[in-house]
């Protein structure tokens, strides 16, 4: 089945499964926790923080704003418009001297060949940013009692695109048993405007950095790819005939995935959908 056409198909069973399962997580605790993510104008954080909403109600959700000198404008709008949207309490923190300043004394200790690395500083930057915006997010909920949410889809936790101990280092992944392409059509579902819902996905970590471009390929492929893969245990032979797509993009794919095994040790749980079974 069409992974698109099933969400379609379907959408009712997942979202009646994603807002039952938080409730179900929150209830656990004995009191009514709040949830805390950040929001960062992207379909994901997007999605999670409207199945929050329904789940536990605007009242007991809570967004982070946590911006830097690479935060685009358009993005820093539609966070806004998203909390807008939802109704919900935010806290606004602008992350840039810190990280700035952190970088700058933590590169004391490198060499001047890894200090002029250009393309290892902006890896590793952009990691610190990724950690220390969910070291944020866990400053909230120490001091309020609440709940850090994950906002990471099935495509990025099987992909291994995800920075270990940053945005993967929450309680629980709502979304975390969907593919991107499938979040984009639950978000259509959920009303979630389309200056969010067709933007270019990105990480917001360095200048002008897409998901697809770090990745080598767009989604569309990469989840079909991850679909025959992992949910109907396809060989590779078997993709590249089914997809009619080159062997090496196949390769490609399922090398990172192979490569990045061990953050997966590391993951929150998922909510579970079961789509394909």
């Amino acid at each position: 089945m069409d992974i698109r056409k099933v969400v379609e198909s379907r959408y009712k069973e997942i979202e009646s499964t994603i807002v039952g399962g938080l409730r179900d997580y929150m209830k656990g605790f004995g009191y009514e926790r709040k949830a805390f993510l950040g929001i960062s104008g992207g379909v994901d954080s997007t999605v999670t923080a409207y199945f929050l909403v329904s789940a536990l109600g605007k009242d007991r959700v809570v967004g982070l704003l946590m911006n830097d000198e690479v935060t685009s404008s358009q993005d820093k709008r539609d966070q806004k418009d998203v909390i807008e949207r939802l109704g919900i309490e935010y806290h606004e923190h602008d992350i840039s001297s810190h990280i700035k300043n952190l970088a700058e004394e933590l590169s004391k200790g490198l060499s001047p060949e890894e200090r002029n690395d250009e393309k290892l500083m902006n890896r590793v930057v952009g990691n610190l940013k990724a950690r220390t915006r969910m070291q944020i997010v866990h400053y909230y909920t120490n001091v309020k009692g609440g709940a850090a949410i994950c906002t990471g889809n099935k495509s990025e936790i099987l992909l291994g695109y995800f920075t270990l101990f940053g945005d993967s280092a929450g309680e629980i992944a709502p979304i975390g048993d969907l593919y991107k392409t499938q979040v984009r059509i639950v978000a259509r579902k959920l009303g979630v405007p389309d200056n969010v819902l067709l933007k270019k996905s990105s990480p917001g970590l360095i200048p002008n950095q897409t998901a697809e471009g770090d990745l080598g390929t767009e989604y569309d492929t990469i989840d079909q790819i991850l679909h025959h893969k992992f949910d109907h245990g396809c060989s590779n032979e078997e993709i590249v005939e089914r997809l009619a797509i080159q062997p090496h993009i196949v390769e490609m794919v399922l090398e990172r995935v192979r490569m990045n095994e061990f953050k997966r040790r590391f993951l929150p749980p998922v909510i579970k959908i079961d789509l394909f079974i």
